[in-house]
């Protein structure tokens, strides 16, 4: 008779683990792949955030079997109003702004999540983390100095400025998510908790469609495959970095992050015909080195 197997254990103090950083790193690898559909939706960005939660659901659901404990419900609804709000302005910025200045300027949240982590997970910013966040800040911005990183032609300026605000308020709201998750999937794991909070977060997006009157409806395929694109690619990337979260520190795991910079300049390389410079490689370099250093631990 095979025993039964035990319940998962969340330690109290996260460590890090060899399948939690290359889950970190899928995260935004998975996540630059679906900039591709994004751009080629036909529909609002509201309702294509909406349309790619509900065909994620599909990637999540099946194992659901019971409700989540009635105390977890006011963090999943935080979580779901929060990650709603970061996708509808996140989907708005790329159409008014580049791949690069947007990935990098919603690059500032894990600043955000290393202020927010310590009051509401106890997870004090430590001198290494603080060293380590601030070379892939630079990293970051380094790779983000270049002209073509600004999108190159000033004719389009007020339209990039308006969707840099944007990601500005989808930094925040995603810093917001990000603590709120880690929270969460410490109690029920990550593909749980995605799957509620998606649940949540979708209703909330199609609301948006009924105020803003954008484009909701797909009725043929050129609409459809972009949806389900970014359904495919965004929900990988999603429970990649909940399972990240489940095992690493709130503040190290959002760090992760800055490696979007990495696979954005990738796929603009290999889709937009966009080169990949020496300060991209400067900016690979710190960014990297940010997160080895913030990792490190001293002996003793």
């Amino acid at each position: 008779m095979v025993a039964p197997v035990p319940s998962l254990q969340i330690p109290a103090v996260k460590t890090t683990s060899a399948d939690a950083l290359a889950a970190l790193v899928a995260a935004p690898a998975l996540g630059a792949v679906g900039l591709i559909f994004n751009r080629a939706t036909q529909l609002g960005p509201a309702a294509t955030a909406g349309w790619r939660l509900l065909f994620s659901l599909v990637l999540t659901g099946w194992k659901i079997r019971t409700l989540p404990p009635r105390a977890l419900w006011g963090w999943l609804g935080l979580a779901g109003l929060f990650y709603a709000i970061d996708l509808a302005l996140w989907y708005a910025a790329i159409l008014r702004t580049s791949l690069m200045s947007a990935t990098l300027i919603i690059n500032i949240y894990p600043a955000l999540v290393a202020l927010l982590a310590w009051p509401l997970l106890g997870e004090k910013p430590t001198r290494r983390l603080a060293v380590g966040l601030g070379l892939t800040l630079v990293g970051g911005a380094v790779v983000a100095l270049r002209p073509e990183a600004a999108g190159g032609s000033r004719a389009l300026a007020d339209e990039a400025a308006w969707g840099a605000i944007l990601v500005l308020g989808a930094a925040f709201a995603y810093a917001v998510y990000t603590v709120v998750t880690s929270r969460v999937t410490a109690e029920l794991g990550s593909t749980t908790a995605i799957f509620w909070t998606n649940l949540l977060a979708m209703p909330l997006l199609f609301g948006v469609t009924l105020v803003s009157g954008e484009a909701t409806k797909i009725t043929t395929w050129a609409a459809l495959w972009p949806v389900v694109g970014l359904a495919v690619f965004g929900g990988l990337a999603q429970l990649s970095f909940a399972y990240a979260l489940q095992r690493l520190p709130a503040a190290f795991a959002a760090m992760g992050s800055h490696l979007s910079l990495i696979f954005t300049g990738l796929v603009g390389w290999a889709i937009y015909s966009e080169p990949i410079t020496l300060e991209h490689l400067i900016g690979a370099t710190l960014i990297i080195g940010g997160l080895i250093w913030a990792k490190e631990r001293r002996k003793g």
